[in-house]
């Protein structure tokens, strides 16, 4: 069903400024009212995702969800950003305090880029796969081969997904098919691994090529199937979402500087409680 106004994706890049804008004016020494940064960021955020809606219910839900991460992020930057420890680059010497504005907008967009906190003293180290040792030639090589691979894997798992009339438009629920119908709906996490896989990887190329990072910010995006053995371990350690809930115990502050005080068990429950929630919509 769609909502009572068109949905403006515009919202979710606007939202991105006012956040780098309150964290580049939240690092001053005094920014007693940058709590008010926060009360549009929450607006359109609610208003977007409750409120609006497209032709496509599945990128509405995927938009949606995307977008309503960005209240806990905020909360955390502006909301709570003078009660917990600063947040420093690695071999970051100048405060940032003391830093000019045009200093503070930089390091700003390079705290909202780095979603998992790589160069970062907050960096999760035991969440996140080892960074690359190789150099820079060697290392876009072995990301060009990835993203071949990534490709492949991409086009089989369509492939599958489009023989299963369950997928198509008016088909069938999967219920009315046997087990083996129902294993196809894997497919889909196939596709958006490869997705995510391969744009990471492209822009992993980019950067590393002009010399913006080093092959070692890099990381993989995912952890190794192997570690996947318990739920726990797939939600905590294998899967990207790793990255943002974790136990205070583990690391006082979290792949996007988000603090989470749920127990290590939580990350399943946040994940279904999210999803049913827009399922519903």
């Amino acid at each position: 069903m769609r909502g009572k106004h068109d949905l403006n994706q515009g919202f979710f890049g606007l939202c991105q400024l006012i956040l780098l804008l309150a964290l580049a004016l939240g690092e001053r020494p005094n920014a007693r009212y940058n709590w008010i940064f926060f009360i549009p960021i929450f607006v359109l955020c609610i208003y977007s995702a409750f409120f609006c809606a497209s032709e496509s219910p599945t990128s509405d839900s995927a938009f949606s969800v995307t977008f309503i991460g960005l209240i806990p992020t905020a909360s955390d930057y502006i909301l709570l950003r003078n009660r917990q420890p600063p947040l420093r680059k690695i071999g970051q010497k100048k405060a940032t305090s003391e830093m000019t504005f045009t200093e503070r907008i930089v390091w700003s967009a390079s705290l909202l880029a780095t979603l998992r906190g790589i160069g970062w003293a907050h960096e999760p180290t035991s969440q996140i796969p080892p960074r690359p040792t190789a150099s820079r030639g060697k290392f876009i090589a072995s990301q060009f081969l990835w993203i071949i691979f990534y490709s492949i894997l991409l086009d089989v798992a369509l492939f599958q997904l489009q023989q299963n009339p369950c997928f198509r438009t008016g088909g069938p629920s999967l219920t009315a098919f046997g087990w083996w119908w129902r294993t196809t709906a894997w497919f889909h996490v196939v596709a958006a691994y490869c997705t995510m896989s391969g744009l990471y990887a492209t822009m992993s190329i980019i950067s590393v090529a002009i010399g913006l990072y080093e092959p070692g910010d890099w990381p993989h995006l995912f952890g190794s199937l192997r570690d996947a053995y318990t739920l726990r371990k797939c939600w905590g350690c294998v899967l990207t979402m790793s990255s943002f809930l974790q136990t205070p115990s583990q690391n006082p502050t979290v792949a996007s500087g988000t603090r989470c005080f749920a127990g290590p068990s939580r990350p399943t429950e946040i994940f279904l409680r999210t999803s049913s929630i827009f399922q519903k919509e």
